[in-house]
């Protein structure tokens, strides 16, 4: 939303911009109660039969003391139980420009959380090795160093998500755990939900966020959990591909926080053939092997939008509008926010509905910025009034500035009824920009600002039309008007507001290096369109953006007659010929393009695990090189860097991949045989001649058992015996399709099996610890005959391993 200049006689606002495809407001109903897991969520193997815990009441001052007096506890008994590892690796887990402050912040608890994490290896060790005498009191400072670390690392995932996943107890030692404390800590689970997204913004200081959230279906109504994506190869818009669908994924579950660490774990729920829950896996060159990621088409968005706006005071401060005021400024027939939407889409989209208002509610402008519960207090005040709230697609909230530092907040699409929040009631822009988000708009952007392109009310706020970029995307240009440029050639335009004729109003332009279009337009001052600054009027506007809904529109930049627009990466040359009176003539050049070298992008994976000092594990590495389509093929060298002691190897040391391609080279490491129990950092680089070097990290968690523990967490005798594995698919000889397929193996253990790995020629394609132990492979990639391993690892370390060969024709 536009920050308006000084002067300019209107207030300052910011906003933020939510997204939920479940429109409950009660927390009870869309937050799951601490430490609970509905019945979507599965735990593997013994807890999926644990009952969730009870929901706790808010604590108040007499538990908040218990609470900081068990974590005083639990850092005091790091004496004995935590030498200082923590020194070993560094931790910098920070984003691109964190303060001074934020970093110290963050470094305090990510140092905080490993040394707990360093002294509850330790603790438990002593309980397993503690005599009867002793159980109970080394039982009783395992649980206060688990509820400390619990605490430590719901405070961590607020500002690192990647660091808690890096610092996840591995299912093999939390098997070990008491029952009573096991319970307490993190644990794999598979999830079945719809994904919805917030845009938060802080304009003061140009940040952005865009929080996740995962709803499940809970015993009373929609749950929401806090959805984080650390996996670094997962895209912006692969996130937000997955806006609104149903997924199947698995994660690291902590409280209500969700934390997916491969985006190769994440399905369409929906997809063909995906019969069993969460069976996913990682491919064999990092890419997703199912339909999650796919853009699905945008369809046009059209009709009446039903509209409620309920004016709503505080206690302490009273909405400044009136209710004739908003119904001008929302459903007029000029300078308004109808007129925004229906000009733009030629009648297409309108605004109806109702003011009403102003109600109570009790609440301050200066209290907690919980918006839902003002919309439910506002809702049902209404509904007190005789006013049927379900009759209504789209409702907007107008509200008293408040201290929450936005203007507005809306849902990102989502299902009817999509709601809207709005601090200044007296800007048609302001409702438009934010119904807009209802209808799936995203943000008109330029490549510095995130609202900076002023051609567009879904950037700053003016009071014109849309952009050619999102009145194309929305279908509001008839199939004549977009003409698609796919050689060199002159174009006609007429300007984008024109009335339709049949003529071309937008040349779209595929840009390859980053699988976008460019929209070429001309804007003239016709309609809301003569509100227009100079800087966009009678000019060539050129934007990018992915073609689906939601997308940011990237404004690249403007042109005067005779200037030029030039992407050398894509030999691409765009020029306005000429200008005059509504019209316009470009030219577009395609030619060869030029190489642009770019930074490799690198992970690690699996992650975190688990061995014995002296014991090797297997990790992958997968690299991705970014060059342009124009470059040639590029060597990459790979480097790692190991806590003293360790050693490990690559099982090449350097590869050759094409643009775009990406390959994962299996990576042993090997703790010292004297390696002290704790937790690990691991880093594996990746680097290339004129492009740089990029690094990723893994954990390791070293616990070297004396015995494997018992029911109960306690001790019994030593476990050498190895597990028991099969192929179940596919079967020895078999010829597979050209087209993603799920392995599987059966695995069994007295002691409880830790997790199965599939390998592919020796290379690890995915491991999984949960049966069905699945994984997804991309059979595409390797046609002929091949062999596939199945290696399945036991709670004390045991492995076996069975093969089968097949062929992919």
């Amino acid at each position: 939303m536009r920050r308006p200049r000084i002067g300019d006689g209107r207030p300052r606002v910011g906003f933020r911009v939510t997204q939920f495809s479940c429109a409950r407001f009660h927390r009870s109903a869309d937050r799951p109660p601490p430490g609970r897991s509905p019945h979507t969520l599965r735990p593997n193997r013994s807890e999926a039969q644990m009952r969730p815990n009870r929901a706790r009441p808010t604590p108040g001052p007499a538990r908040h003391l218990r609470t900081a007096l068990a974590t005083a506890t639990a850092l005091t008994m790091l004496a004995a139980f935590s030498p200082a590892l923590h020194a070993q690796a560094s931790h910098s887990h920070v984003p691109a420009s964190p303060t001074a402050a934020q970093q110290s912040q963050r470094a305090a608890l990510d140092k905080q959380a490993t040394d707990l994490g360093n002294g509850l290896l330790r603790a438990m060790k002593a309980l397993e090795n503690a005599s009867s005498a002793n159980r109970s009191q080394r039982a009783d400072e395992v649980l206060q160093i688990v509820q400390a670390r619990r605490q430590a690392l719901l405070e961590l995932v607020k500002a690192d998500p990647g660091r808690v996943l890096a610092l996840a107890m591995p299912e093999a030692l939390r098997a070990r755990l008491p029952q009573h404390a096991r319970s307490l800590v993190e644990q794999r689970v598979q999830a079945e939900g719809v994904v919805a997204a917030m845009v938060e913004e802080d304009i003061e200081r140009g940040i952005s966020k865009q929080p996740y959230f995962l709803e499940v279906d809970g015993p009373t109504g929609k749950w929401q959990y806090d959805l984080h994506w650390v996996d670094a190869g997962m895209s912006e818009r692969q996130q937000e591909a997955l806006i609104e669908k149903r997924v199947r994924l698995k994660a690291v579950q902590l409280d209500r926080h969700l934390i997916v660490g491969d985006k190769n774990e994440v399905e369409d729920a929906y997809a063909p053939g995906n019969k069993t829950k969460g069976g996913t896996g990682a491919t064999q060159d990092g890419s997703t092997t199912t339909d999650a990621y796919a853009t699905t088409p945008t369809s046009t968005v059209s009709g009446d939008q039903k509209t409620l706006v309920i004016l709503a005071n505080f206690t302490d401060k009273a909405v400044s509008c009136s209710v004739d005021a908003v119904r001008n400024t929302v459903f007029g027939a000029s300078n308004s926010a109808n007129q925004i939407l229906r000009e733009s889409s030629r009648n297409a989209v309108s605004l109806s509905g109702d003011v009403v208002g102003p109600f109570n509610i009790p609440y301050s402008s200066t209290g907690t910025c919980d918006y839902r519960t003002w919309g439910t207090a506002a809702d049902s005040a209404a509904r007190a009034a005789g006013i049927d709230t379900s009759r209504y697609t789209r409702i907007s909230y107008a509200i008293p500035p408040n201290s929450c530092g936005w203007g507005g907040v809306a849902n990102l699409g989502g299902t009817a009824p999509t709601r809207s929040w709005i601090a200044y009631c007296a800007y048609p822009a302001i409702f438009a920009h934010e119904i807009g988000h209802n209808l799936r708009f995203h943000h008109a952007s330029t490549p510095s600002a995130e609202y900076g392109d002023l051609s567009d009310p879904m950037g700053h706020n003016p009071v014109v039309q849309l952009n050619g970029s999102n009145k194309s995307m929305a279908g509001w240009l008839s199939p004549g008007n977009v003409v698609d440029a796919s050689a060199s050639g002159s174009y006609s335009l007429t300007s984008l507001a024109a009335p339709d004729t049949g003529a071309a109003q937008v040349v779209r332009l595929r840009k390859a290096d980053t699988n976008e279009f460019y929209y070429v337009s001309l804007r003239h001052a016709i309609d809301l369109d003569a509100n227009l600054s100079s800087s966009y009027r009678d000019r060539i506007s050129i934007h990018t953006s992915p073609g689906t809904m939601p997308a940011k529109t990237v404004l690249q930049g403007t042109l005067a007659a005779g200037e030029s627009f030039k992407d050398s990466a894509n030999g691409i040359t765009i020029t306005a010929q000429s200008i005059a009176s509504g019209s316009a003539t470009i030219s577009v050049q395609t030619a060869g393009a030029t190489c642009a070298p770019a930074t490799p992008s690198v992970t690690v994976g699996p992650s975190p695990q688990t061995t014995s000092a002296g014991v090797a594990v297997g990790y992958s590495a997968t690299v991705k090189n970014n060059d342009s389509s124009a470059c040639g093929n590029t060597a990459f060298s790979f480097a790692q860097t190991l806590p003293a002691g360790f050693t490990g190897n690559f099982s090449t040391s350097s590869i050759q991949l094409s643009p775009g391609a990406s390959v994962s080279i299996p990576w042993s490491v090997t703790p010292g045989a004297t390696a002290a129990d704790g937790i690990y950092d691991l880093r594996a680089s990746v680097s290339a001649s004129g492009r740089g070097s990029v690094t990723a990290s893994a954990s390791l968690q070293v616990y070297t058992a004396v015995t494997p523990p018992s029911s109960d967490g306690g001790t019994t005798a030593s476990d050498t015996a190895p597990p028991t594995v099969s192929v179940t698919y596919p079967k020895d000889g078999e010829i597979l399709p050209a087209k993603p397929v799920s392995f599987s193996a059966s695995a069994f253990d007295d002691g409880g099996v830790a997790r199965v790995d599939f390998f592919v020629n020796g290379a690890l394609v995915g491991s999984s610890s949960t049966a069905p132990y699945q994984v997804r492979w991309n059979a595409r990639k390797a046609k002929g005959t091949s062999t596939m391993t199945a290696r399945a690892v036991d709670n004390a370390g045991n492995q076996t391993e069975a093969s089968v060969s097949f062929t992919v024709k």
